[in-house]
């Protein structure tokens, strides 16, 4: 027993160790209580769309269901902001370079995303193209996807990705002649202007036989813009608002860098000095 108690105090003395003081405290809890933070929104979004992805039952679509886009981006964040709290508050510097390699490459990845969509936009567009088929097609199958789509159309005041005729690909709303629906080449409600009479009871038939009219005739009726033009118009009307977000999300970002960097460089200084000192 004695000789296992010696051994023990042997290693530990030669083991490299921070001093009694430790790493800067102010910076150890501001990094903490920064991913502390970020860690419960994570927590949030990925509890959420777990729940919404359980409710739902059967998956239609992986790329197209909002609550698997609910759950990527909550448990990124949560990971993420784990690992920062963690790594602050056990003063890891193995959890703390994790944190931060994970930190740079999202802000890469993130830059990738932004340059490529700018610079491929054509390539970009003609890449959604399947996608927006899909979400279509699963339109009255997802609620969730039915209600963001609804959502788009009704804020952006516009109807289908290319144009309202996009509406045919759902089969609800296939323009065919054996189609027995009777939405049949119709458009959902989200696509209609509103109307004075309809401040208490909404015209859900507002959109029947769009497809089959001529967009002149369907102005103040149906909205006869596309999703994509309604996007891009929305885009260039708010370059300041994408800007500041932008800016303000990499800030966040960098400035979470820093403070790792600046924590791990002192508890490495730390350890040089215990050993140092062993």
């Amino acid at each position: 027993m004695y000789t296992i108690r010696r051994i023990r105090n042997a290693s530990q003395r030669h083991r490299p160790r921070l001093s009694d003081k430790g790493a800067s405290p102010w910076m150890k809890y501001l990094l903490f209580t920064f991913n502390f933070i970020f860690w419960l929104a994570g927590g949030a979004v990925l509890a959420t769309g777990t729940y919404a992805r359980i409710e739902k039952g059967p998956m239609t679509s992986f790329l197209t269901d909002p609550a698997i886009l609910f759950i990527c981006v909550g448990l990124i964040i949560f990971v993420i902001g784990f690992t920062g709290c963690i790594g602050a508050l056990r003063e890891n510097t193995y959890i703390l370079k994790f944190f931060m390699i994970s930190l740079v490459i999202l802000f890469v990845l993130e830059l990738v995303l932004v340059t490529v969509s700018f610079v491929f936009k054509d390539q970009w567009v003609d890449g959604t193209k399947g996608q927006v088929a899909n979400a279509i097609e699963n339109y009255r199958d997802d609620i969730d996807l039915g209600n963001f789509i609804d959502y788009i159309q009704y804020k952006l005041k516009c109807c289908g990705w290319i144009s309202l005729e996009d509406w045919t690909l759902n089969k609800y709303f296939e323009c065919a002649d054996e189609n027995p629906s009777p939405e049949r080449c119709g458009v959902p409600y989200s696509c209609c202007t509103p109307q004075d009479n309809e401040q208490f009871v909404l015209n859900t038939e507002c959109g029947y036989g769009a497809q089959e009219t001529d967009h002149g005739l369907l102005r103040g009726v149906v909205y006869t813009t596309s999703c994509l033009n309604a996007i891009e118009n929305w885009a260039s009307s708010n370059l300041g608002l994408i800007g500041g977000i932008g800016i303000g999300v990499a800030v966040v970002q960098i400035v979470a860098i820093c403070m790792a960097k600046f924590l791990l460089m002192d508890i490495q200084r730390l350890l040089s000095q215990g050993a140092s000192r062993s």
